[in-house]
């Protein structure tokens, strides 16, 4: 009897702790992203990023790049629509050497190993200049293995140029 009492009781406590890790891993991570827009993208392609920066999670940096793959075109200085559609893959690199020309454009980009990665399809608008996706993770290593599979929002507010071309986009990341 005291055997199954033991047995039942390290069952129970198995149990539990592995609902505990459950919970823990079911908080959202959080980042705030620091991106700039390259003027050189050429449009949709996947090895040109059309944004590119930092974002901040748990208080480490990280680079983080946009690759445009469909529904969307270069932003034009007089747009036709109050809404524009897009959709991208996502890379967050444990580091990443980027600059930046004066005029605007992307001067070097050398990515480091790639920690989180997947794909998101959004919206600007154009009227307000706030974007909104959402998708998912589908790369996701050492430290953040956890986050593997699941759902992401990405959400901010475009600061534009003078003449009306994207700058940055200063924004928050949410991982479900």
């Amino acid at each position: 009897m005291k055997t199954r009492l033991a047995v039942f009781a390290t069952v129970l406590a198995m149990a539990f702790a592995g609902f505990g890790n459950t919970v823990e891993a079911r908080q959202p991570l959080f980042g705030d992203m620091d991106l700039q827009f390259n003027l050189a993208w050429p449009g949709p392609n996947e090895t040109i990023p059309d944004w590119v920066g930092t974002i901040t999670i748990d208080e480490d940096e990280y680079g983080m790049a946009f690759f445009a793959t469909g529904s969307g075109k270069p932003f034009a200085a007089d747009p036709s629509s109050s809404v524009h559609f897009f959709e991208e893959t996502w890379v967050i690199y444990d580091e990443l050497d980027f600059t930046f020309n004066p005029d605007g454009t992307l001067a070097t980009f050398v990515p480091g190993d790639v920690v989180l990665s997947g794909y998101d399809a959004g919206i600007t608008n154009m009227k307000n200049s706030k974007y909104h996706m959402n998708g998912y993770v589908d790369v996701a290593e050492g430290d953040f293995a956890d986050w593997m599979g699941r759902s992401v929002h990405m959400m901010g507010l475009i600061e534009w140029y003078p003449f009306e071309a994207p700058q940055f986009a200063p924004g928050v990341l949410r991982i479900n």
